[in-house]
């Protein structure tokens, strides 16, 4: 809708009008420098100025991004307990997530010792299965641009780094 007023009351003037070519022309540059100069070159200029998505800052992008994830852990896991998997298996997994939840709202370092210790062979399928909605749930709130991709990236590597970590455990001796 920018510029059509102005372009309308330019095409309006009557066509003996004094300078109306100029008139005309100098509202079409205008249109032109307000969309096309303006729209193209803002993405650019916010990734320049390093402007985070939202106003957030990217600590608080991480902590929802995180947030969320284990969010989605809980859920997964619901779906799970609903369909009849080993009880004690979903109550092990949500207490390791709860305890990542706990650590994260109180803004602590998540590198402690595993909580899955000598269980997680018990139940690293579901455990998969958690990472795996983990992923998709990161890939949702980038495309929703809650997030930015370095953060993608940075949540998808420690996502990868625990399913290499599942999986060397379960096929341990």
């Amino acid at each position: 809708m920018r510029g059509v007023v102005s372009l309308a009351a330019a095409l309006a003037l009557p066509a003996d009008f004094p300078f109306r070519t100029l008139i005309l022309f100098v509202v079409f540059v205008v249109i032109l420098g307000t969309l096309v100069v303006q729209g193209v070159s803002l993405p650019w200029l916010v990734r320049m100025l390093q402007l985070s998505r939202g106003g957030r800052s990217q600590s608080e992008q991480e902590l929802d991004a995180r947030l969320a994830l284990l969010a989605c852990a809980n859920i997964y896991l619901d779906e799970k307990a609903i369909r009849g998997v080993n009880q004690n298996e979903i109550e092990y997994l949500r207490s390791y997530f709860r305890s990542h939840a706990d650590s994260w709202l109180m803004r602590l370092n998540l590198d402690d010792e595993s909580i899955l210790g000598n269980q997680s062979k018990l139940c690293h399928k579901a455990f998969s299965g958690v990472l795996a909605a983990q992923r998709h749930r990161l890939h949702q709130l980038f495309r929703e641009s809650i997030i930015e991709e370095a953060l993608v990236q940075k949540l998808e590597r420690e996502i990868d780094m625990e399913e290499s970590r599942i999986k060397s455990i379960a096929n341990a001796p």
